[in-house]
């Protein structure tokens, strides 16, 4: 430790600066050991978890007992050396043996409390490694589930709950579980002590203990097991609908929905302090009823003793013997409250235990054996691919697939077991050919592919495949936050000629020549700093250049410009492409149907789930059927564009893709580290209230003064030699009970009073914070850290920052009047007194510059594994698709390994900083008891008495001081997180003053780019030049471009979601500059690409502001459900919501395909058709079918006949019902004017683009 200490007072602690962890806590063999373990056992139990763990960390979990036995022994020397020192002090004469006595006395004053100090190191030094060593394995048991779980089981679960809140709990229990054995132990030795000092009055504490025990066990154990699932569960979905948000925020920016989301969720906050206050009331009578026996227990048995005496004529109460019975009191006090106190704890764990293990209980899916994967260079095989297919038989054999890569035969497939989305499909594909599937919106072309790779329930059929390698494009591409080099290799070996060869057939050669960290540049989180078609070709290039026999595409054309397509498809899925000249089968569920002649077999679905019609695609476009009529649309409305991409420019920045924001600390950060800072404290006072704070520790100093003053008036009583028993008597009892009620006070203020209120503010500071933050935030930081803050940091917040801050002011209070009663007992030790606090100042300063870096390692290095997790349950079927459980696995338990070393060496200094205070309790000791011993005549047996008692009571107080002391030094962390967020995330700044608009803005819809330039901050390159256009009122608009033109950079400067560089953008001749962010965006009706879906209801969904009660700009709070299921049906979606329930069913039973919930945000945008009159499009067809694309262009010209309509559509047929296109080009206007005379104008940019069709 002393390296470590040296370390972090002379310079800043890195991961690479910090100690390996030994052999037995690393986590593989941590992660390995438990899961054999959880494999092995009876899974029937009702605690078959708690047994598991037991089974493979027996050793470690029992070790500590121990040492604890050890230290009981020490703890119950000390009433018997209090007796010895004030027998030897009462003597009236010194006999010439008293300085040897002396003498001994100190030696064994030393061996006493060294030996405290020693043993209470070596417990807690066992007890971190067993708590440490229980983190590993219960997270890693956690990870290693979810990577098996059904998606729809992944979806509904609180995994991430699971891992943080619940895991904790379980881990504090630990050390509860020694706590109660050995607190049990020292309680039952401190009782026989007192039995034979005052005989039938040691049943007082007792009874006392067992009122107590009756009170927690029978009514505040039951309680909190009834209440704390009821606030967990508020929990979860504050974190679920937080987490949708931070998933979706240029989405909720656009439509306008962001304060909407910031008052439901505040709101939920609230609602889960009010279902907490009965939990935390639970706590208060908890501590009341712990507190019991070391309140009213000197007065009762004294009181007996006292009575006892007087009644059977003996000797008066004496000094010696009221402060032994004080020291075995102040030894029992504590132990007793620990068991009380453990028992919630000790359940609250059990509960813990049981989610998890029902979480590690639901079914897994069965994929495709993992010992079939072979390269597709090698011949193929057949293997039966269980889809969970229940009906199937043992006798059910493979059939023979010759040159077939896939069978499926009469095979239904379904969300759940009891609902089929697919009905009795059958068909093949030949190994290396190109399969397409086709089908209107919600048939369930993506089912297909998810049934294929074995992630759906089956109830009859089967599925055959001839090797499984597949790999997986999902609609919405699936990247996790690592460069573009990493995101293409996957968990492949690297190939640069083949890697070379990958990247330019998915276009993305310049896109990377173009970055300025080339392919080692960081993609963001979820891709966030790329364009969404720059995200679909890095999710097709990384499926290519995996070179895997199956290749599964679900749409991944559409979100692609024409050009881009019509190049994506002849490089890689035309009879020239990679995939055929490699013998890859490539199956495609597509809307993008002019492609269909490519295919050697095409699938067409019915809005059913059944197969209509399948073949070759010449053969099929003979007939009369479903496919015929698809080619015949396409035909008749000429679209898309042919020949090479042009350079694609990065859709967020010009120049580059955006590395992630790094989480280097700048200099200011380091400094912080080291010398710590008392404004995060501060920080929180403010948020708590400066009268509330000072109030909390005057009652503390209250409880803690009524507590001591009992030790003083025992001296005038034992002096009394008997007289006035009863007024001495009554008088202790009223301290008892002022010390008992102001206790009550304090802790209800600090749980009832001041815990909800720093709750609410400091939730609702962050909330703002982010909220606030421009999009740049949110490309450049993980997920997955700003969610952490609304969980992990929230519940610290919540349950950890209040206690141990309580638990401080009382150790505080304690220590003072500790200090000044060993004082009175010698007056000699004062001049000892600044020595003791130079020597506790000198420690503390290498101490606390150590153990904040530590902290904040910690929490830092939380984040990535939380991150991690989070983007693995994100991409979960692709991952199993790829096969890349393993590689997973192994790089969560790499960031496991890498926080569990801050975690473990944090509480490994913090036991070195209880080690030397309990050694400076022993000097403190050592001292006393020399100065008594030699200096007789400078102190009294009394005085004595009162001093050692405190002296016990110092090293006890000492000792809860550490505790609390390193559970806020932990848990302050996430006040100081939240206090350095606010200062360095700047909100969206508006140019001049932010005004509201007029009334009824803008009632025309007219709006004007008045040369604008722009970019997304103040030192990125510029992504749109020079712009100039003018809308007149109710015109439609149709905006277009490749890919990375500039087109979604021209909308987005109409929500101010990027800030504008130069010019000014105007709606109905108004600034919107000098307009609000959230004004500017509720005037704007807006449907954007992504469609955000909560998790919520139907009605919810629709018309989110009518949820938050919030009636300004929108209207949402007087929609009627009449004009909702008008609105549904107007869409085509109500005979679908009906036959799930209604307005009022959860929208995740529905199963709404992606199209569909395009629809949905449709039946959205036209419920708030009367709140403006202008309406902004975001390639809203791109992930619909060319039918339901029309059928929504349809009710678009119907609804929104008078609004003006600004259309951004890579579909260029969708365009020409439009009074005018802009065609866009490098973030400038290179073309505009009415579709038509816009044909006719040779070598124009609008008739390349629709004359290149494919």
């Amino acid at each position: 430790m002393s390296i470590l200490f040296m370390q972090g007072f002379k310079k800043d602690l890195t991961l690479d600066t910090l100690f390996e962890l030994d052999d037995q806590l690393d986590s593989t063999r941590l992660a390995s050991g438990a899961q054999r373990s959880w494999d092995r056992v009876d899974k029937t139990s009702k605690y078959a978890l708690g047994k598991s763990l037991i089974s493979c960390l027996a050793w470690p979990i029992l070790m500590p007992a121990i040492p604890r036995l050890v230290m009981i022994g020490f703890n119950y020397s000390q009433p018997f050396l209090v007796t010895r020192l004030i027998d030897l002090l009462s003597q009236d004469k010194a006999s010439p043996d008293d300085r040897n006595i002396g003498y001994g006395l100190i030696g064994a004053t030393a061996i006493i409390y060294i030996g405290i100090a020693i043993s209470t190191g070596r417990y807690k030094h066992q007890i971190y490694r067993s708590m440490t060593m229980l983190r590993g394995a219960l997270v890693a048991l956690i990870y290693h589930k979810t990577l098996e779980l059904r998606l729809s089981a992944v979806e509904d679960s609180a995994s991430s709950t699971l891992m943080s809140t619940d895991v904790d709990t379980v881990i504090t229990a630990t050390q509860q579980l020694h706590e109660i054995w050995g607190s049990a132990a020292e309680v039952a030795i401190g009782m026989y002590l007192l039995g034979r000092l005052v005989g039938v009055g040691a049943v007082a504490p007792v009874c006392l203990t067992i009122f107590g025990t009756l009170i927690n066990s029978l009514w505040v154990g039951p309680e909190l097991s009834r209440r704390r699932p009821e606030w967990n569960e508020a929990i979860q979905d504050r974190v679920a609908l937080t987490s949708s948000m931070l998933h979706d925020m240029k989405s909720l920016k656009m439509l306008g929905l962001v304060g909407t989301l910031k008052d439901i969720l505040q709101a939920r906050r609230i609602e889960e302090l009010k279902r907490s206050k009965k939990v935390r009331w639970m706590i208060v009578w908890m501590n009341a009823a712990s507190n019991l026996m070391e309140t009213f227990s000197p007065a009762l048995v004294l009181m007996a003793l006292s009575l006892q005496r007087t009644a059977t004529g003996q000797q008066p109460l004496t000094a010696s013997q009221a402060y032994t019975i004080l020291s075995i009191l102040s030894l029992v006090a504590n132990p007793l409250s620990d068991v009380l106190s453990s028992i919630p704890g000790m359940i609250g764990c059990i509960g813990c235990l049981g989610r998890i293990q029902t979480y590690l209980l639901h079914d897994s899916i069965k994929p495709y054996p993992l010992s079939d994967r072979t390269d597709i260079s090698s011949q193929a095989h057949s293997v039966s691919g269980e889809v969970e297919l229940d009906t199937f038989t043992p006798d059910d054999a493979p059939c023979r697939l010759s040159d077939k890569a896939l069978a499926i035969n009469n095979a239904s497939f379904g969300y759940s077991p009891d609902s089929m989305v697919l009905h009795d499909m059958t068909f093949q594909a030949s190994q290396g050919s190109v399969t397409m599937v086709v089908g209107p919106v919600g048939s369930g072309k993506s089912t297909l592919l998810l049934g294929i790779l074995g992630e759906l329930y089956s109830d009859h059929g089967r599925v055959d495949v001839a090797n499984s390698d597949v790999a997986y494009c999902q609609q919405s591409a699936w990247l996790p936050n690592q460069t573009i080099k990493e995101s293409i290799v996957g968990d492949a070996s690297f190939d640069q000629d083949w890697y070379r060869t990958t990247v330019d057939a998915c276009c993305l050669d310049i896109d990377i020549s173009r970055s300025s960290g080339g392919d080692d540049a960081l993609i963001g989180s979820r891709g966030l700093t790329l364009s969404s078609g720059q995200r679909t070709r890095l999710s097709l290039a990384r499926a290519a250049y995996s070179r895997k026999a199956v290749v599964l595409l679900d749409d991944v054309l559409s979100d692609l410009d024409a050009r881009t397509q019509n190049a994506i498809f002849e490089r890689l899925l035309s009879r020239r492409g990679l995939f055929k000249r490699n013998n890859i089968t490539v199956i495609m569920a597509t809307h993008t149907v002019q492609y269909l002649y490519g295919a050697d077999h095409v699938i067409a679905l019915d809005s059913q789930g059944h197969i209509v019609e399948q073949g070759n695609p010449t053969t099929l476009r003979a007939g009369d059927g479903y496919v015929n009529k698809l080619l015949a649309q396409s035909m008749q409305t000429k679209h898309g564009e042919t020949g090479e991409p042009r350079n694609e420019v990065q859709a967020h920045q010009q120049t580059s893709f955006f590395p992630a924001h790094s989480t280097n600390p700048n200099n200011n950060d380091m400094q912080l580290r080291r010398m710590g800072d008392l404004s995060v404290y501060k920080y929180y006072g403010k948020h708590a209230g400066p009268f509330q704070t000072v109030l909390f520790f005057g009652l503390q100093f209250g409880v803690i003064t009524f507590y001591k003053i009992p030790q003083l008036w025992l001296k005038w009583w034992t002096s009394s030699d008997g007289a006035g028993n009863d007024v001495y008597i009554t008088v202790m009892f009223v301290f008892a009970v002022a010390a008992y009620v102001i206790m009550i006070c304090s802790i209800s203020l600090m749980l009832i009073r001041v815990m909800p209120i720093t709750g609410r503010s400091l939730h609702w500071t962050l909330l703002s914070i982010v909220c606030a933050a421009p999009m740049s935030f949110f490309t450049n930081t993980d997920s997955g850290i700003i969610l952490n803050r609304f969980s992990q940091d929230m519940n610290i917040i919540d349950s950890h920052v209040p206690t141990a801050i309580g638990g401080i002011f009382h150790s505080i209070a304690s220590i003072m009047w500790d200090t000044a009663l060993v004082c009175y007992g010698s007056y000699y030790m004062a001049a000892c007194i600044p020595v003791l606090a130079a020597v506790v100042y000198c420690v503390q300063l290498f101490y606390l510059r150590t153990s904040r870096q530590l902290r904040l390692l910690d929490l830092e290095l939380k984040s990535p594994l939380f991150t991690h997790f989070n983007e693995m349950k994100d991409g979960l079927a692709t991952i199993r698709a790829f096969g890349w459980q393993e590689s997973f696995y192994q790089k969560f338990i790499q960031a496991l390994d890498a926080s569990q070393r801050p975690y473990y060496l944090l509480y490994m200094i913090q036991q070195w900083l209880g080690l030397c205070l309990s050694l400076l309790v022993a000097a403190v000791a050592v001292i006393l008891v020399a100065f008594a011993t030699q200096f007789r005549s400078q102190t009294s047996d009394s005085a004595i008495g009162i001093a050692l008692v405190n002296v016990i009571g110092l090293s006890t107080t000492l000792a809860n001081l550490i505790r609390q002391w390193t559970n806020l030094e932990t848990s302050i962390g996430s006040i100081a997180r939240l206090k350095q967020l606010e200062a360095s995330v700047k909100p969206e700044s508006s140019t001049g003053q932010a005004d509201e608009p007029p009334t009824n803005w803008p009632s025309a819809g007219a709006v004007t780019y008045d040369n604008v330039s722009a970019a997304y901050d103040e030192t990125a390159a510029i992504i749109l030049h020079n712009v100039n256009l003018s809308i007149s009122p109710g015109e439609k608009i149709g905006v277009c471009g490749r890919t990375g033109s500039g087109k979604s950079t021209l909308i987005s400067l109409l929500f101010r979601i990027i800030p504008v560089r130069s010019g000014a953008v105007k709606i109905d001749g108004q600034d919107i500059a000098t307009i609000s962010h959230d004004s500017v965006r509720g005037a704007i009706i807006a449907i954007p690409q992504s469609p955000y879906i909560l998790s919520s209801s139907v009605r919810f969904n629709l018309a989110p502001d009518a949820a938050s009660g919030d009636s300004s700009g929108t209207g949402h709070a007087t929609i009627t459900d009449d004009r909702v299921i008008t609105s549904l049906k107007t869409v085509g979606l109500w005979p679908i919501i009906e036959r799930h329930g209604g307005l009022w069913v959860p929208i995740a039973d529905i199963g709404l395909s992606q199209g569909q919930k395009q629809l949905l945000c449709l039946a959205r945008a036209i419920l708030r058709k009367d709140t403006s009159r202008l309406l902004v499009l975001d390639e809203i067809s791109s992930s619909v079918d060319r039918h339901t694309d029309e059928l929504m262009q349809s009710i678009i010209a119907t609804e929104f006949e008078k609004h003006t309509v600004i259309s951004v559509a890579h579909r260029l047929s969708s365009l020409k019902g439009c009074d005018r296109v802009i065609v866009m080009d490098e973030g400038r206007i290179v073309e505009q004017g009415a579709p038509d005379v816009l044909l006719q104008k040779e070598d124009g940019w609008w008739k390349r683009l629709w004359d290149a069709q494919a």
